[in-house]
């Protein structure tokens, strides 16, 4: 079979009209812009075709699919897009088409002219292989398959404009040619080609932000965020812009949970002080939240089992306490004295400390009690409003 010659490709009109455009599309290919509205309606899905009987699973790792005296030589700049113009990093193509004489290999250890390959951050790639021969009853196409982390596959042809059999050919789609950049004289081609696939990738979404707080010094201070969006999401804790590390400070502190939903800061002083925010990022993107100030206040003091913070030691504490966990009741002014068995967490024991020695003679509620005091446990809950203290 033989092989498209450039006499037989006529596409200098086609490249005459786009070169003047060319610098342009080079720009828009390697920007990640995000287009405007009236762009987005244009960035239709990329129609479907069969796969054909000759794909093959498990095609080698590779973008450059030339072999050696095969031509005319043929480089595809493309790119990979959502439904919403929004590029799709990391998204795996693969393709495969006939040699220069129109057939498949299905055979050979090195299975030329099939590979794949995967978008940059950009949803950008790059092909180069040969313009396919002609296989008979069709006129050249390439086979393609479509898929990222979050989009249905797509499986797809690409076809060459201005081809002869384009007309002859049942499943020729216009829509899906490739749009010359450049034809050289060898009757080397160069083009490109937008793909575009519906996504379910949702981008992060703060969904709660971290709230400013004053705690005292050498206090455990703790920061959380609320997020949705396409799992997986990772999370970066900054204070005043620069990424927290986890683990000791070498300044005192100890940072826990720089990278989780939860951020603890154990030994929290002067030196940890600060507007703190968090990055939410996935592969579909990443959001920012509001910036949390932090700051040093004084020694909070309190009296362990009186939840209520009414300055007395009565059954109203164990009330209070499981309004507020099991009821939905509002926030104690002093969450660490409601915690009497001082464990670090609120719960149905921290009541029955407070009943048993109400009214069995059980041991008292942890220090301080029965007087006012500092908590001189590590925990990771405090108070925030407690008045029945001095």
């Amino acid at each position: 079979m033989s092989v498209i010659r450039s006499d037989r490709f006529p596409l200098q009109s086609s490249v005459s009209r786009l070169l003047p455009l060319w610098p342009f599309v080079v720009v828009l290919l390697g920007s990640g812009v995000t287009f405007s509205t009236d762009l987005a309606a244009q960035c239709a899905e990329t129609a479907p075709q069969g796969e054909g009987p000759y794909y093959l699973v498990g095609s080698p790792e590779r973008s450059v699919l030339v072999v050696p005296g095969d031509g005319p030589l043929f480089t595809l700049h493309g790119r990979v897009l959502d439904t919403e113009c929004q590029p799709i990093p990391n998204c795996w193509i693969d393709v495969w088409h006939t040699d220069m004489d129109g057939d498949y290999d299905t055979s050979s250890p090195d299975t030329p002219y099939r590979g794949h390959f995967y978008t940059d951050d950009n949803g950008a790639f790059v092909l180069e292989t040969i313009i396919p021969g002609l296989y008979p009853g069709r006129t050249p196409h390439i086979h393609v398959k479509v898929q990222g982390a979050n989009t249905p596959l797509l499986t797809t042809q690409l076809y060459f404009p201005d081809h002869p059999l384009n007309p002859t050919d049942i499943l020729y789609d216009q829509d899906l040619e490739v749009t010359p950049i450049e034809l050289l004289p060898s009757g080397d081609l160069v083009a490109s080609f937008e793909f575009y696939v519906p996504s379910s990738c949702t981008a992060p979404t703060v969904a709660a932000d971290p709230v400013s707080d004053t705690f005292p010094d050498g206090d455990v201070a703790t920061l959380a965020i609320g997020a949705t969006g396409t799992a997986p999401l990772t999370y970066q804790w900054r204070r005043d812009g620069v990424d927290l590390v986890e683990g000791p400070t070498g300044l005192g502190a100890t940072i826990l949970g720089a990278t989780a939903e939860t951020l603890t800061i154990v030994g929290f002083s002067t030196t940890e002080a600060g507007g703190y925010d968090c990055v939410i990022s996935s592969g579909c993107g990443a959001a920012v939240s509001e910036i949390a100030e932090l700051v040093v206040g004084p020694t909070q003091w309190f009296v362990r089992g009186d939840c209520s913070d009414d300055g007395g030691y009565d059954l109203s504490d164990a009330i209070t306490l499981l309004e507020y966990v099991f009821s939905g009741g509002s926030r104690p002014n002093c969450l660490d004295a409601c915690d009497s068995n001082d464990d670090g967490s609120l719960g149905v024991a921290d009541a029955i400390v407070t009943l048993s020695f109400l009214f069995s003679a059980a041991a008292p509620p942890a220090d301080p009690y029965p007087s006012c005091g500092g908590d001189l446990s590590v925990d990771t809950i405090g108070c925030y409003d407690a008045s029945s203290c001095p």
